[in-house]
């Protein structure tokens, strides 16, 4: 009888967890694994050299980055090198002209440098198309903390912006970034969400679809900080990060009680 109560109680442990898991944004910190969903993968784990290699270990096309007016390789990223990116230096990464789907994320890893003033610098920027800027919340005291906006073109023209506001803010440790684009053809709707690591801070809806142009993609534009582990997704994820190997094997086995029910 223990031992039936036993195994009873773990299975709905087992279940619990799987489901908690299937409903979340966030399954833990990691370098990602190339897919053939993906466009742009950049595990930055160079130590020099202008051009930013492209896991496509998936087989896809490869989507190489190129590094403009010098940001400089690092040993400090998030997960062994990094590129540093130095304040209003206008030293980015081009990823070139990679937006072309209807929906799309853009994601990275990213640790600010603080900086005291007003608008500490764009994260990235596509020109006409997109971008993601901060603005400093608090300075003293404690640390500094800067919210980020995240601006889309609508298909009129018109640009909409949605931000975190205080309570999703930056700070001077390392943080994952996802921006998303959603466009939802039946309806001719248009969402864009901000994610700060994995939780959603800010999200608007607005009908009349979206803008497209021809834009190269810069990230590390104006602004002072580290960035790792860069994916670009031609599609609208709200699923981040990497499971760890112990929850790999929770969600095979709770994969395996769903379907023998």
């Amino acid at each position: 009888m223990k031992t039936q109560k036993t195994l009873t109680v773990g299975v709905v442990i087992v279940l619990a967890i799987y489901a908690g898991i299937a409903q979340a944004t966030w399954l833990g910190e990691g370098e990602y694994t190339d897919t053939a969903n993906t466009s742009a993968l950049y595990h930055l784990n160079q130590s020099s050299g202008t051009t930013v290699i492209d896991d496509n270990s998936s087989g896809r096309t490869a989507h190489n980055g190129t590094l403009e007016n010098g940001p400089t390789w690092t040993t400090a990223g998030r997960f062994g090198n990094g590129l540093d990116f130095t304040y209003n230096s206008n030293d980015r990464l081009n990823m070139g002209n990679i937006i072309h789907s209807p929906s799309y994320t853009i994601e990275f890893y990213f640790k600010w440098e603080y900086r005291y003033t007003s608008e500490p610098g764009y994260l990235f920027n596509a020109d006409g198309l997109c971008w993601a800027r901060t603005n400093l919340i608090t300075h003293d005291p404690g640390p500094a903390t800067a919210k980020v906006t995240f601006g889309v073109r609508d298909g009129s023209g018109h640009w909409l912006e949605i931000n975190g506001g205080d309570t999703y803010s930056l700070d001077s440790n390392w943080h994952h970034l996802a921006f998303v684009r959603e466009y939802i053809s039946s309806t001719n709707t248009t969402n864009t969400y901000y994610y700060l690591d994995g939780e959603l801070a800010a999200s608007q809806s607005h009908a009349g679809g979206y803008w497209s142009q021809d834009s190269d993609l810069l990230l590390g534009y104006t602004i002072g900080g580290t960035f790792d582990e860069i994916r670009f997704t031609p599609e609208a994820l709200d699923t981040f990060g990497v499971p760890e190997p112990a929850t790999v094997a929770i969600l095979g086995i709770g994969g395996l009680l769903l379907r023998r029910r």
